[in-house]
C-alpha cells in the first residue's frame, strides 16, 4: 500500500509518505462504519502522523465494486 499527497492549489512534486503492506490491524469496524488508520509522514516535516480514514458500508462497496469489475476483464 502506497500513500502519497501533493499541493492541492498548485502543481507540485508528489510525496510517498506511506510504502508497506497493509495489515489487517489497520482496519476496524464499529457501527457499521469502517475505519482505515495507519501512521505516516507529513508532507513537509518530519513528524508523524496518525491518519484515519472512516467509510461507510456504501463507500466500501463503491471501492469494492471496480475489484468485481477486474475479475471479469481476463
Amino acid at each position: 500500500m502506497q500513500v502519497l499527497v501533493s499541493p492541492a492549489k498548485r502543481v507540485g512534486p508528489s510525496k510517498k509518505i506511506l510504502d508497506r503492506p497493509l495489515e489487517t490491524n489497520d482496519i476496524s469496524a464499529d457501527h457499521g462504519a469502517f475505519t482505515f488508520t495507519f501512521k505516516a509522514a507529513g508532507q513537509y516535516d518530519k513528524s508523524e502522523y496518525l491518519y484515519r480514514v472512516v467509510l461507510t458500508p456504501e463507500e466500501m462497496a463503491i471501492l469494492i465494486a471496480p475489484h468485481d469489475l477486474l475479475k471479469h476483464v481476463a
